[in-house]
């Protein structure tokens, strides 16, 4: 049997020996083994519920260190959907800030982006298996913490502790973008409900409050209980699903917002695009078309990070070997959506001041997908969850501890909700924390650590690269570093000039009156139930308009 595929053979039978942590006194982790010993195989009665149980005991909770661990047994099709899912989440509501601010040509990059995401897919699938090949302590146990470990193989224990830094300003990045996109929709929707007008900016706050502290428990207490199904995706990938049809459904409802168009519509479907570079970009009057194009660049990396979780949904799989190609489906699909999200709010809505939820005018519509945009930030956080739980303590041989992760998840909780009080600009945060954290990690640091791994070592020979590996290396590198670079010097652009325009903080009195202005003041839940289900109400055509 191939040693790739994590196992030995033992008397003809399945068999994985105890994991290997290195620093774990050897007392306990190298207890003797008899070889003819074979782990007992699942239970073949029961339901499927039972099976599941079992599966995720012996995946996750490891109670006994010589049980092996079995994978879910996910399909092709399973593993390419939560992919999928992971890819898209919240920022299917914020592609249209790209397609905005780059303009046309963002239908160029978007594919670009993709391929690029399932090339570094498939380079971590690769550092995957030459770990599983070189070391044995990466046979023993299916569930080892892929990235943290090529990190530390590939450059170093020294430079690995920089990626570990780094991961952890994803963590508090990706949380201060989904706790600002969430919270605007949720004031959005209680404004709806509410008959009289409200105090937004207190409600904006407390929000953030609330998001912090379901941040520090969901990361803590809450993760034994929902690690598999998370990970998986496989139950909100179908919230990601609804959202993209309320969405459509939204945008071709907004047909007054669509004056001055001059039919988008009809031209995107012939293919008329404007052959002159300065017409192909986007404009946002008072702002730097070089600033908004870099910003843009930061949110569509953004939307791809999740790549370099991917290998730890990878050891659910039924077939490993099947990784690549679920990849390249999960990428595809989430690529589409997000294309034809965003081809079809840029073409209506021309220009986006808000987030695509905040621009629709149909109040129904509006209302659902304010829901289901907060229901969808678990794809956004479950890279997260997934660094978090790289991060435990090795002498738990992977068990959630859920107190010590709760007390390593707090000052992060605390500085995603003091991020998102003084700067609750979502689409130029996006693209500073897609710029700064996220792209470096999916982007640039993948073909190094490949291309590090290659290079061998004493007990190992070198692995030869061609030459058009080599150039597929380097312009992934320099792509990452050209977003990297570009993305993150505007998007500092992109904040401060936004902050002025606003002169409001949540630190000087909460007003967040001026930044949540386009929300209607006197929309009530019984009118919208006793409005007749009309597609558009004047209340709603100015919620695209910020003061």
């Amino acid at each position: 049997m191939n040693v790739a595929h994590n196992v030995h053979v033992a008397n003809g039978s399945v068999y994985v020996p105890p994991p290997d942590y290195g620093d774990v006194p050897p007392t306990i982790l190298n207890a003797p083994v008899t070889p003819g010993f074979v782990a007992p195989p699942p239970i073949e009665q029961g339901d499927w519920w039972t099976q599941t149980k079992l599966w995720y005991r012996q995946q996750w909770k490891k109670t006994d260190p010589v049980l092996p661990a079995v994978p879910a047994s996910l399909g092709l099709a399973a593993t390419a959907a939560s992919l999928a899912g992971n890819l898209t989440g919240t920022g299917m509501v914020m592609i249209p800030f790209a397609f905005v601010w780059i303009g046309w040509s963002a239908i160029l990059w978007l594919p670009l982006f993709g391929v690029l995401a399932a090339f570094s897919a498939s380079l971590l699938e690769s550092c995957c298996e030459m770990l599983e090949v070189r070391y044995e302590e990466y046979r023993r146990f299916h569930w080892y913490t892929q990235y943290s470990d090529i990190a530390n193989r590939a450059l170093g224990p020294a430079l690995a502790k920089v990626v570990t830094a780094l991961r952890f300003l994803c963590v508090v990045g990706v949380w201060a973008v989904v706790i600002v996109i969430a919270s605007a929709a949720m004031v959005d929707f209680v404004a709806a409900l509410m008959p009289t007008p409200i105090p937004k900016g207190y409600v904006y706050c407390s929000l953030v409050t609330v998001y912090g502290v379901f941040f520090t428990l969901y990361s803590g207490p809450v993760a034994p209980h929902g690690r598999y199904w998370r990970v998986c995706g496989l139950v909100n990938t179908p919230f990601v699903l609804v959202l993209t049809i309320l969405l459509l459904v939204g945008i071709a409802d907004n047909k007054k917002m669509a004056e001055g168009t001059g039919g988008a519509l009809f031209t995107i479907g012939s293919l008329s695009l404007p052959l002159n570079l300065s017409s192909f970009l986007g404009t946002v009057p008072g702002q730097s078309r070089s600033v908004l194009y870099f910003v843009g660049l930061g949110i569509l990396a953004f939307n791809f990070a999740a790549v370099c979780g991917f290998t730890n949904i990878r050891r659910d799989m039924k077939a490993p070997p099947c990784f690549t190609k679920a990849a390249a489906f999960g990428v595809a699909g989430s690529t589409l959506a997000l294309f034809v999200v965003g081809v079809t709010a840029y073409a209506v809505l021309t220009v986006v001041t808000g987030n695509v939820v905040l621009s629709l005018n149909g109040r129904d519509t509006r209302i659902a997908a304010n829901i289901f945009t907060v229901m969808c930030t678990e794809q956004a956080m479950s890279l997260t969850y997934i660094i978090m739980g790289e991060y435990d303590r090795v002498e738990d041989y992977g068990k959630r501890v859920a107190w010590n992760r709760a007390k390593r998840s707090s000052p992060l909780a605390l500085c995603a909700g003091l991020l998102a009080l003084a700067v609750p600009y979502d689409g130029a945060l996006m693209g500073l924390v897609g710029s700064l954290a996220l792209c470096p990690i999916a982007f640039v640091l993948p073909p190094v650590f490949y291309y590090k791994l290659c290079q061998g070592s004493e007990q190992w020979p070198e692995k030869p690269l061609s030459m058009r590996m080599k150039i597929c290396l380097a312009l992934a590198v320099l792509s990452g570093l050209l977003v990297f670079i570009g993305g993150t010097v505007t998007s500092i652009i992109q904040l401060v000039e936004e902050s002025r325009v606003d002169e409001q903080s949540c630190f000087w009195g909460f007003c967040y009156d001026q930044k949540f202005a386009h929300t209607p003041q006197s929309v009530s839940i019984y009118d919208i139930l006793t409005s007749g289900r009309k597609p558009e109400d004047r209340l709603w055509l100015q919620c695209a308009k910020k003061s």
